[in-house]
C-alpha cells in the first residue's frame, strides 16, 4: 500500500509500498503527482530500476530534455545524464543553491535523480521551499519584489564552478515572483549560480537586494535534508524549490543519473506589476 510520509512541515515527503520500474494503478500514480505538488519533493528508496525503467518513469512526467550542463550522457540515451564524483572531481555537479538551468527561456519543470553508488557517509542533498520563502516575505517587499524581473545566465562569472556543457551562452529574463501553472502558489525565483541582476534596479541596489533573497530562502526553516540511500529516486519541481549538492566524501565516490523534464515559459505571478526590460546582454552587466 502507497504511503507518503512529509519529511518536514515545509517540504519533503518519502513515499514507499511502490515500484517504479513496474506499471502502476492510475489511482497510485495520481497519489504521486499530487504528493509531488504538495510537497515540491519525494523520495523513492530501494528501487531496482534500469536505465531504459527510469526513462519509461519520467516520460510520464513529459517530454525529457537532454541536460544541457552535464558533461556526461548515456552513451546511448541522450537524454539520460551522469552524475558523478570522484578522486579526479575538481567541482561537484550540482554543487551550490540553484534551480536547474534557470538561464533558459523555458527552465526544466522535474529533475529526477537515481543514485546507485555512495560514499560511506555524506552526500546528502538538501533542498528549499521558494513558496514558502516568498510567503515569509514582508508586505512591503512583496510589493516591491512582485514589480522586478531578473536576469539568469548559465556562465554566470565567480559562482564556483567550471562550466563543461555545451558551451552555449543561455541569458534570460524571467519574472523574479512566479505563479505555479499548477497550484497557483507564488514563488521566488532567484538563485545564487545564475541570477546576475535586476534591471530595474541599480547595480548596487541589485547587489543588495538579490543577497538579502539568497540568503532569505536558504534559511533552515524553509529546507529539508536528504540522506541518501543506494538505488534510492529524488524527484522535484523546480519551479517552486532551489537545491544544493552536499560534497563532503571526497575523494569517495558518488554515482547516479538524472532526467530533467522540459519546461515552459514562466509566468509573473503580478504580470500587470512587472516592469519589463528585454534589455540585451551586456557584458559589463555581468562582471
Amino acid at each position: 500500500m502507497l504511503k507518503i510520509t512529509p519529511l518536514t512541515p515545509t517540504l519533503g515527503a518519502e513515499i514507499v509500498g511502490i515500484e517504479l520500474s513496474r506499471p502502476m494503478a492510475t489511482e497510485a500514480f495520481a497519489a504521486i503527482k499530487h504528493a509531488l505538488l504538495e510537497h515540491q519533493v519525494i523520495f523513492f528508496r530501494d528501487q531496482a530500476l534500469g536505465n531504459e525503467q527510469f526513462v519509461t518513469w519520467g516520460e510520464q512526467f513529459g517530454a525529457l530534455m537532454k541536460h544541457p550542463a552535464a558533461s556526461k550522457h548515456h552513451a546511448d540515451i541522450d537524454k539520460l545524464a551522469v552524475v558523478r564524483a570522484d578522486e579526479t572531481t575538481r567541482n561537484a555537479f550540482g554543487e551550490g543553491w540553484h534551480s536547474d538551468q534557470s538561464a533558459l527561456p523555458e527552465p526544466p519543470t522535474i529533475s529526477m535523480l537515481y543514485i546507485n553508488t555512495l560514499p560511506d557517509v555524506g552526500g546528502d542533498t538538501l533542498w528549499s521551499s521558494t513558496y514558502r520563502a516568498y510567503d515569509a516575505l514582508s508586505t512591503p517587499m512583496k510589493r516591491l519584489v512582485n514589480t522586478l524581473s531578473v536576469f539568469h545566465n548559465n556562465l554566470k562569472p565567480n559562482r564556483g564552478y567550471v562550466f563543461t556543457g555545451s558551451g552555449r551562452v543561455m541569458h534570460h529574463e524571467h519574472p523574479l515572483v512566479i505563479r505555479h501553472p499548477d497550484t497557483q502558489r507564488c514563488a521566488l525565483f532567484a538563485n545564487r549560480l545564475a541570477t546576475t541582476h535586476i534591471p530595474q534596479l541599480s547595480w548596487a541596489e541589485s547587489e543588495a537586494l538579490l543577497a538579502f533573497l539568497y540568503a532569505h530562502i536558504e534559511q533552515p526553516r524553509f529546507q529539508c535534508r536528504f540522506r541518501w540511500s543506494k538505488n534510492a529516486v529524488a524527484m522535484w519541481d523546480n519551479r517552486c524549490t532551489q537545491h544544493t549538492a552536499v560534497w563532503d566524501y571526497f575523494p569517495q565516490v558518488r554515482e547516479g543519473v538524472r532526467l530533467t523534464v522540459q519546461g515552459h515559459a514562466l509566468v509573473a505571478a503580478f504580470p500587470d506589476q512587472v516592469e519589463w526590460t528585454n534589455e540585451r546582454p551586456v557584458a559589463a552587466r555581468l562582471g
